[in-house]
């Protein structure tokens, strides 16, 4: 196999701009992988024991700026009742 004239041109190319570049996560450091947020989950107590309970140790350990509020409703709202949702808002960066 070998490249073409384009391909060998391009290949020096990026062989002089890789060692330039530096990682856009490394960059932002933990500004973008630290998680400091409140985490509202609305679940059936059955539901919470036996699911959810046994995994908050470690949900604790690897997000320890996270507030954590499990509920369950009295009245489910009537989006709730036709499907499962999500929502945490979005991360905050500290």
């Amino acid at each position: 196999m070998a490249l073409t004239e384009t391909g060998g041109i391009y290949l020096g190319r990026v062989r002089q701009i890789l060692p330039t570049w530096t990682r856009p996560e490394a960059v932002a450091g933990n500004a973008t992988t630290e998680f400091a947020r409140h985490l509202r989950v609305l679940a059936p107590p059955a539901f919470t024991v036996h699911q959810i309970a046994k995994h908050l140790p470690k949900f604790r350990a690897l997000y320890p700026n996270v507030t954590l509020e499990l509920s369950y409703p009295a009245r489910w709202p009537r989006s709730m009742r036709i499907s499962t949702s999500v929502s945490s808002g979005s991360a905050c960066s500290r």
